[in-house]
């Protein structure tokens, strides 16, 4: 079972369930940041109903995925974004 938690407007909200698309590039935007990104690393997620989302990146490149929670959510950029986040880090210690 889902637990979940009244917020102050009346409505509840899921603590472990699917983010909104806006979260999720919220989440996104602070990874970007903490890892010095550019703009071609920003991603735009909008719903597209069943529970799925698409994902663009500054890139131009486009996916469709499950719709995910915050740790899904830095575990998939993370994962698509590795290699370059590596790189920096890489670059900025030597």
């Amino acid at each position: 079972m889902e637990r979940r938690e009244p917020r102050g407007d009346g409505r509840v909200v899921s603590l472990w369930g699917p983010l909104a698309p806006g979260a999720a590039e919220r989440i996104v935007e602070g990874l970007r940041y903490r890892y010095g990104l550019g703009q071609a690393y920003r991603v735009r997620v909008r719903g597209v109903g069943g529970g799925r989302w698409e994902i663009e990146d500054g890139q131009g490149r486009r996916e469709v995925v499950s719709a995910m929670g915050a740790k899904g959510v830095e575990r998939w950029y993370l994962d698509r974004y590795g290699d370059v986040i590596a790189e920096r880090l890489e670059t900025s210690e030597g």
